[in-house]
């Protein structure tokens, strides 16, 4: 029996630290680890990773975990910046982002969650060739909490 063995393959856009045999060229800037700040010089998150091209071989994004206290962030905190927008702050290992406003940030993530929520019921819709479950979970509804009804939902049954 002939045992079939996937060979693992590269995607077009990886992070850099998944590409275990690259690194950032010699006389080239790496900026993992670096401060962001933003365009008042405030402190508003950590470069985690560069997002690589594998076709051009050249960091196209900069991996940023932004400060979720800063921004009131509930969810990932994480976002890619494009290399063109970030510019490092003289010889510190700093990068400044004059986007990374409170408010574009918040709408960022709102679209960007909003973007996520459509790709997955797109992609599920997609993959309808799959046989529908015989017995599938009817909808669950939420509503708003109030005392009574919260106090109810607590009651030993």
């Amino acid at each position: 029996m002939a045992v079939h063995i996937e060979t693992p393959t590269v995607r077009r856009f990886e992070r850099l630290t998944v590409l275990s045999d690259h690194r950032v060229e010699k006389g080239m800037i790496d900026p993992r680890g670096w401060k962001v700040l933003d365009g008042n010089g405030q402190y508003v998150g950590d470069v985690k990773d560069l997002i690589v091209d594998t076709d051009r071989m050249v960091a196209e994004f900069v991996d940023v975990a932004l400060d979720a206290k800063f921004f009131r962030i509930h969810g990932d905190p994480r976002i890619l910046v494009p290399m063109h927008e970030a510019h490092r702050d003289g010889d510190a290992h700093r990068l400044i982002v004059y986007g990374l406003t409170r408010s574009r940030v918040g709408t960022l993530i709102l679209a960007r969650d909003e973007r996520q929520i459509e790709f997955w019921r797109d992609w599920w819709r997609s993959h309808d060739a799959l046989e529908e479950p015989i017995d599938p979970v009817p909808p669950t509804y939420v509503s708003p909490a109030t005392d009574e009804a919260s106090q109810a939902d607590l009651r030993p049954r």
